[in-house]
């Protein structure tokens, strides 16, 4: 038997998740459920569950204070959260289990499955996630490396290069990183800001620009004095994008 405790502000979404997970998985008690830290660590004395199920937005408090008061990789943590696709990609790149609100039976059932062979590792990035959160989601980029997850300022990335399954970031005043995700994993990530892809294997912030020269598909440069091709399907959006920056 697998005991769980939820933590979570809205009592409806406690319900749901209680019943959904009564639906689909026997083998899960839910042994209670808390809507602030301070009912949470009650909780997680008295019952020592296996899994926490934890919303990151808690009224005045986060999940993150619930973390800071306990040892986190005593349990298995899975977020439960409301907020946009931006951040659900960053959770998902920091190695993180998670539900979206409303949830679905079938993603539940999905995270539960991933669970047992991700829980050795899914632990050790709280402090990256958390640090992630304390800033502006919106404006931040999680890229995995050799050494761990670097959190870039979106602003101050130049270019992104793809390179068969691995993406070269160039960022001022510093060195380019290389990450093993593709170019077009960050194209998504990336989606409904300043960035655009001009070519097959360049994703650049257009804010960087600083001219269009002509050609059949032209070319641009950027601050940093690199010039990139345009790819010629590419160039009318390209231009319509410049105008209006």
């Amino acid at each position: 038997m697998i005991k769980a405790i939820i933590v979570d502000d809205e009592a409806g979404a406690r319900r749901v998740l209680q019943d959904t997970l009564a639906g689909i998985e026997p083998k899960v008690t839910v042994c209670g459920s808390a809507s602030n830290v301070d009912e949470a660590l009650i909780l997680l004395s008295q019952h020592h569950p296996d899994i926490i199920f934890l919303d990151i937005e808690l009224s005045y408090q986060t999940g993150f204070d619930l973390l800071d008061n306990i040892e986190a990789n005593k349990y298995k943590i899975i977020f439960t959260t409301a907020y946009n696709q931006y951040a659900i990609k960053a959770i998902r790149y920091a190695a993180f289990d998670y539900l979206l609100k409303p949830i679905s039976p079938s993603e539940l059932k999905n995270c539960l499955e991933r669970f047992s062979s991700t829980a050795s590792t899914q632990n050790s990035n709280i402090g990256v996630l958390k640090e992630y959160f304390a800033g502006s989601p919106l404006q931040r980029l999680l890229v995995p490396t050799e050494k761990g997850i670097e959190i870039l300022d979106k602003a101050k990335i130049i270019r992104l290069e793809g390179d068969r399954n691995y993406t070269i970031i160039h960022c001022e005043d510093e060195k380019p990183l290389l990450t093993s995700k593709t170019l077009k994993e960050y194209e998504e990530q990336l989606e409904g800001g300043d960035f655009f892809r001009i070519y097959q294997s360049h994703l650049v912030n257009l804010n960087y620009v600083v001219r269009y020269l002509r050609g059949r598909g032209g070319k641009i440069e950027l601050k940093d004095g690199t010039q990139l091709s345009v790819s010629r399907d590419k160039k009318q959006t390209l231009l319509e994008l410049l105008a209006g920056k």
